[in-house]
């Protein structure tokens, strides 16, 4: 998901309203991330923005976790730094989140990369699900 700080309340309002609501649509667990815009003291800011208490609540609301360190920022231009790019899951699959980081490599962005990895099973692409 990305955000521009550049839309009203209102349309991040309703665009966050989309995503939500289709993870609490779908079976299973969900994994939302990106460069939302959003600040808030549970994923690294100082203070809570009006767009970082409309994350919060719909969390609270799916009973969804914040998998953000709050140590490294996420978005570095010159000497501004933020935490504007948020990681978040259901808590079936937040447990399952290991080495959740910040890397500190050139992005060729102002973000930075977010790495982290997901416990259990993989499966190839070229796996054929009806081999006998």
């Amino acid at each position: 998901m990305r955000s521009s700080p550049n839309i009203s309340l209102d349309q991040f309002k309703r665009d966050v309203d989309v995503v939500m609501n289709d993870s609490r649509g779908r079976p299973g667990e969900s994994i939302i991330l990106g460069d939302l815009n959003v600040k808030s003291p549970q994923w690294g800011s100082a203070v809570t923005d009006a767009r970082g208490g409309y994350i919060i609540e719909w969390m609270a609301t799916l009973d969804m976790t914040v998998k953000n360190t709050g140590i490294t920022p996420t978005f570095s231009r010159g000497n501004c730094e933020s935490f504007i790019d948020v990681t978040f899951s259901t808590q079936r699959i937040a447990a399952k989140i290991v080495r959740w980081e910040v890397l500190e490599e050139e992005s060729l962005s102002d973000h930075r990369f977010i790495y982290f990895e997901v416990e259990g099973t993989t499966r190839n692409r070229g796996e054929n699900r009806n081999k006998k």
